[in-house]
This record gives structure tokens, C-alpha cells and sequence, in this order.
């Protein structure tokens, strides 16, 4: 992955309001660690299709809030699964590293709180 993804672009977050931000920010968090635990299912089961999908979902709303490096893995993945190249599991691993450090930007910025499976 390239270090100098952002991790959160400012400049589309900025174009919200707070109620805004806590609110996407919310449903996004939410949505995208289902969607980061089913791609690993997917994965453990070899369903590519179902990877492509799910990739391309998060791909999609990681690219409305700004979360950049989020999308930039999930398209990585969504065109390995597409050309039916081998997923290599470092790719969710980077993924979930990379929603850590998004739910890290979040609390430190916004003082937006995120607990997996809440």
C-alpha cells in the first residue's frame, strides 16, 4: 500500500457538519468492520464473487467519507477479485489495520467513538 495514502481526507470531511460527521462516520464504522469480518469469511471460503461485492461496497463508501487508504485497499481487492487473482490475506490485514487507524483519526479529531460489535 502506498505510505502516503491518507488515512482521512480532510478536504471531503470538511464539506459536512458536525451532526454530519458523526453521523456517516457512525453507520460507516459500522458497516465497514461487518463488511471487513464477512470478507474474511469470504476469503476462508474462496468465494470471490462475494469478495468483489464487498469490496466494491466499501470501496464505494469509504470514497464518500474520505477514508482514502480504506478505499484504496478495498479496490486493490475488489480488482484482484475481479481478474480472479489470488487475495492475498495481507490485504485484510492492511485493511483492518487500516479501519484501526481511521477509528484512531476519528477519536483523536472528532472525538468520535468506535467500539467493534457495538
Amino acid at each position: 500500500m502506498d505510505t502516503d495514502t491518507k488515512v482521512l481526507d480532510e478536504n471531503i470531511v470538511a464539506q459536512f457538519s458536525t451532526q454530519q460527521i458523526n453521523t456517516y462516520f457512525s453507520l460507516y464504522l459500522k458497516n465497514a468492520n461487518a463488511i471487513i469480518d464477512n470478507l474474511q469469511s469470504d476469503l476462508d471460503s474462496n468465494n470471490i464473487e462475494a469478495i468483489r461485492q464487498r469490496a466494491h461496497k466499501l470501496k464505494g463508501s469509504s470514497m464518500v467519507v474520505g477514508a482514502m487508504a480504506m478505499k484504496n485497499l478495498a479496490q486493490e481487492i475488489e480488482e484482484a477479485a475481479k481478474e480472479k487473482r489470488p487475495i492475498e490475506g495481507e490485504k485484510l490485514t492492511q485493511l483492518k489495520d487500516s479501519f484501526q487507524k481511521l477509528t484512531d483519526v476519528l477519536q483523536q479529531r472528532y472525538n468520535l467513538t468506535y467500539q467493534r460489535g457495538a
